[in-house]
């Protein structure tokens, strides 16, 4: 049996820094909280000025110049400053010119009705079905886990890998999707990778004998006259209670909280890139292509999906790859970019490398030094590279969870084979290097929208069991269609196409007046 020690635990000074300490977390929680109530309270009033003040203080345009251009200059600028204050909510805010252009008589109910379904809007409709159908049937989690097996998982590649695997699917899927997508996913890997570089079990902290000794008598922190006097507790000795190891533990949660905020952003950025890539990534999009469209008169522009893609492509890839080493420079430190820069010792040779009688590595050395001393002063520190077993044991993660999953089933399978048909529609539509599928029917006939529209109706029609129609009536659960109204009514973003209606709605009225704002 080892011997014991008594070993000091609490004395007067620890409880009265504890009371203090809790009292000032207390007090900044208070002032945290009446802070946001006072600025909620604030906000709210300023809108209902706003709502209130606005329409009086744009009413000499209709009033005392009274003109078409000033009426609709009138109606421009009340919408834009709804949108801008969210006096009123956005998509409610887009309906304003179905009343206010018919009442000012600039167009009819008729012609601006037009507005909010035009071409751009039944594509941008189309995309989002087919990604609520990808949604429904949960081929996006299959396809982000599938993506992020391919590569590596050290620290510095699996950020790479999180950005590539949300800008692919922000590319077919909304944004906000995408990214929520990848934030339970980056969070469960990054929790293996947490409990990964955590100190080994033998090395015990105050905190972890203090919970399993069952033998000691807490001391409660109450603040008396009476003086408080010194506690002990019994502890083997062969146990060492050292700050060490408690520095080493806590140095390791700031590591991964540092890195797990670098990750989150890079999910945000990457969702960004991905969305530019493809006309119907993201809804501004669709808007230049419409007003390019209305600008031409219906010539062509030259601009398709698969042109679009052609220059957005490479600028999003050069975009991820500088927000890759900005974010390792800034969440893991420059050294994690010694790799890139070993290409030196090679192109200069040994005398240019030592001129000055400074080496490089001296150089990285005092850079990383420089920007680690500035962020451990804001309480973050970069992050190292994972061991090979970190590495490991993230991997295993993804697997796990992909495992889980089982195999793809007809339901997923169906909903990808569309997909990927409505994808080589779109792109081969017009591809501008080959005549395209679109060269079959009458010229300025067929648009994005109709192959959309055609894989969506598929969609609804194809079932999502293979024995959808045998004539088996003994099924107490019938099958379903792959794709159903209720889940899209449900899901579907019916704000973003008004909001885009909108914007085309004061786009044509002012069009019609060649009011130029």
């Amino acid at each position: 049996m080892p011997s014991l020690r008594r070993v000091p635990i609490i004395h007067k000074e620890k409880v009265f820094a504890c009371v203090k300490h809790e009292v000032k977390s207390l007090g900044e929680q208070l002032t945290s909280m009446l802070i946001s109530i006072l600025a909620t309270r604030a906000l709210h009033r300023w809108r209902q000025f706003v709502l209130v003040v606005a329409p009086f203080i744009l009413l000499p345009l209709i009033i005392v110049v009274a003109t078409p251009e000033s009426k609709c200059a009138f109606v421009v600028l009340l919408v834009t400053t709804y949108w801008v204050t969210s006096a009123l909510p956005l998509a409610v805010t887009s309906l304003l010119p179905i009343v206010l252009f018919p009442l000012l008589g600039i167009l009819s109910s008729t012609e601006i009705s037009h507005s909010y379904m035009k071409d751009s809007n039944v594509m941008l409709l189309a995309g989002i079905i087919a990604a609520i159908a990808i949604e429904n049937c949960n081929l996006h989690r299959r396809i982000a886990l599938r993506i992020l097996l391919l590569a590596g998982t050290s620290p510095k590649w699996l950020m790479l890998n999180f950005m590539c695997t949300t800008a692919f699917l922000s590319m077919w899927i909304n944004n906000t999707a995408a990214t929520s997508l990848m934030v339970p996913i980056v969070e469960s890997i990054l929790q293996e990778l947490s409990s990964s570089l955590d100190p080994p079990d033998s090395e015990k902290t105050n905190s972890d004998i203090l919970s399993n000794n069952s033998n000691t008598n807490l001391v409660h922190c109450t603040v008396m006259e009476t003086e408080v006097t010194e506690q002990y507790l019994t502890v083997p000795e062969s146990t060492t209670i050292s700050t060490e190891s408690i520095r080493k533990k806590a140095l390791a949660a700031l590591k991964m909280e540092n890195y797990r905020k670098g990750t989150l952003l890079s999910i945000a950025y990457a969702s960004n890139f991905g969305g530019s890539t493809t006309v119907t990534g993201t809804g501004p999009n669709l808007v230049l292509m419409e007003l390019l469209a209305s600008l031409y008169q219906g010539a062509e522009t030259g601009l398709t999906f698969f042109t679009w893609m052609l220059f957005a492509v490479p600028c999003a890839i050069l975009c991820l790859i500088l927000a890759w080493l900005w974010l390792q420079i800034v969440f893991l430190g420059p050294r994690s970019l010694y790799f890139k820069f070993k290409f030196i010792y090679i192109v200069f040779p040994r005398k240019e490398r030592h001129a000055g009688k400074i080496k490089f590595d001296q150089i990285l050395k005092s850079w990383q030094e420089v920007i680690l001393k500035n962020r451990i002063v804001a309480g973050s520190v970069p992050c190292e590279s994972g061991s090979k077993d970190s590495n490991l044991r993230v991997k295993n993660a993804i697997k796990r969870q992909y495992k889980e999953m089982g195999a793809i089933n007809f339901h997923q399978g169906i909903i990808l084979a569309l997909f990927t048909l409505l994808v080589i529609l779109w792109v081969f539509r017009r591809p501008e290097f080959i005549p395209g599928w679109s060269s079959f029917f009458p010229a300025g006939f067929i648009k994005d929208s109709v192959a959309g529209i055609g894989v969506v109706i598929l969609m609804f029609a194809a079932p999502s069991r293979p024995d959808l129609f045998c004539c088996d009536c003994s099924q107490d659960n019938p099958p379903l269609r792959a794709l159903t109204w209720p889940v899209v009514q449900k899901k579907i973003p019916w704000g973003i196409l008004l909001l885009m209606g909108g914007g085309f709605a004061l786009a044509d009225g002012s069009k019609v007046h060649r009011y130029k704002y």
